[in-house]
């Protein structure tokens, strides 16, 4: 005997109603006019939340962000690089952008995509000011030392910064305050 569900859909020996989500797929809605699952089409594709996307990335070193990314639907997000896949730039799956430049004079433009279970997605385009790591220089870096009070001005002489900080370097990232290199 066929399962009949009037104004409604059938699928896996369940009725749906008009509009109503299949169990096992959130993407799919039962639409009385075709008779069947149909694609949701009120779905929002995910909203990049940074409130910057120019930052600084140290030459040689893993370099993390923070992606902050929101689904409107709180639905999981997969992200991927689109365009420059140079300069050791990845994205994993809880939303750190990594980039590890090797040239202290470029400027890397990073596109990422976020994409909801359903498909929808938004890039985002991120800027990378790609800076050296030294104490000899004569000018200021966006560098500070943890040890320094949070809210202390994120610039130091680099020499100063390698005294008190013991070579390791920090940088600002306009997003998190700094970042561990």
């Amino acid at each position: 005997m066929r399962c009949v569900c009037p104004d409604g859909c059938v699928k896996d020996g369940h009725c749906y109603t008009d509009g109503e989500t299949h169990h096992a797929d959130w993407c799919e809605i039962c639409d009385v006019n075709m008779g069947s699952f149909a694609k949701r089409t009120d779905n929002l594709p995910p909203v990049f939340k940074n409130n910057k996307t120019r930052f600084y990335a140290m030459v040689d070193h893993k370099n993390p962000f923070q992606l902050i990314v929101e689904d409107p639907e709180k639905k999981p997000i997969n992200f991927s690089i689109s365009g420059n896949k140079d300069a050791g730039i990845c994205v994993n799956e809880s939303g750190i952008l990594t980039i590890k430049p090797q040239d202290g004079s470029e400027v890397t433009t990073v596109v990422v995509r976020a994409i909801d279970i359903c498909g929808a997605f938004t890039d985002q385009e991120f800027v990378f000011d790609t800076q050296v790591c030294e104490d000899d220089i004569n000018y200021t870096y966006a560098f500070r030392c943890n040890i320094w009070a949070e809210h202390h001005v994120c610039k130091t002489h680099p020499s100063m910064m390698r005294k008190h900080c013991a070579g390791s370097c920090k940088y600002c990232d306009n997003l998190n305050d700094y970042k561990t290199l």
